[in-house]
């Protein structure tokens, strides 16, 4: 699968998808007027991906500055689809939030207490400067 690079918006962050090495980052402000629609296909190229992935190792960055609430409903879509890839491959969540950001850090910590139940699946909190 071609991998996926989107430059950021002021109201869309920077995306890339790296499928030979299933490394996917996103990074930025994320609010955009029609999220589904913006993350539709990111979402439908992951779905697809793992699909093929068996025994892989498979690492996330998501280093926010801000997103809003429609955001976070695909960051649960998202996450739901890691948790039934889980069961066949290992994967890692490292969540980067400003050290001043409180409110990224506890939506990190919150996500992150979701899957201490799940096999497979690290969450990894981290700071930035």
């Amino acid at each position: 699968m071609k991998n996926i690079i989107i430059e950021p918006t002021d109201f869309t962050p920077e995306v890339d998808f790296d499928f030979q090495n299933n490394v996917f980052s996103i990074s930025g402000e994320s609010y955009p007027e029609d999220a589904d629609k913006f993350y539709h296909h990111l979402l439908s190229a992951l779905e697809k991906h793992f699909k093929t992935q068996k025994k892989a190792n498979i690492t996330f960055h998501f280093k926010w500055l801000y997103f809003n609430s429609s955001t976070i409903k695909i960051l649960h879509n998202l996450f739901s689809l890691l948790v039934m890839v889980s069961d066949n491959n290992k994967i890692e969540i490292n969540w980067h939030y400003h050290i001043e950001d409180d409110m990224i850090k506890e939506m990190g910590e919150d996500l992150g207490h979701k899957f201490k139940s799940v096999n497979n699946i690290s969450f990894i909190l981290k700071y930035f400067t």
